[in-house]
């Protein structure tokens, strides 16, 4: 794969960049996430397009990403066992901050969680995606000082 990628890494970056706005381009990068996306910052669309465009120069990088990608899936779905761990030893107060709208953590993700740790709260942010923190910056920043 990894060899693959280095082949024709570039040439699928030049498909994602040729799509247009990664975040409001139909089959773009970040409207995979839902939510109001035109609440992203163009600061962050900039960067969203600024990291497609280095991934296109230097597509090892592909490759490395698709690991990581790789290994993040696995946590979540093949072998949850180490993450499980993870959340079980987390002393911190915490809460869940979550959009209504995430396609990719649903509703019964955190109600998993918050069985399983019946001491963190939750708040939901209607309308909000995967991207909550982004769509909501002053919002998240607030609830993660509270």
């Amino acid at each position: 794969m990894r060899g693959t990628l280095c082949l024709y890494g570039r040439r699928l970056v030049e498909a994602m960049l040729r799509r247009g706005d990664p975040v409001t381009a139909s089959g773009g990068g970040l409207d995979l996430a839902r939510g109001d996306l035109t609440r992203v910052s163009s600061e962050l669309v900039a960067l969203q397009t600024e990291e497609r465009q280095e991934m296109r120069d230097q597509p090892g990088r592909t490759a490395d990403a698709i690991v990581a990608f790789g290994s993040l899936v696995s946590a979540m779905y093949v072998d949850r066992r180490p993450a499980l761990d993870a959340i079980d030893r987390v002393r911190a107060p915490t809460r869940l901050l979550w959009g209504d709208q995430d396609p990719l953590i649903g509703r019964s993700t955190v109600a998993l969680l918050l069985e399983r740790r019946p001491d963190w709260g939750l708040r939901v942010y209607e309308g909000a995606g995967h991207l909550m923190p982004m769509e909501l910056p002053v919002a998240f920043a607030e609830a993660v000082a509270a």
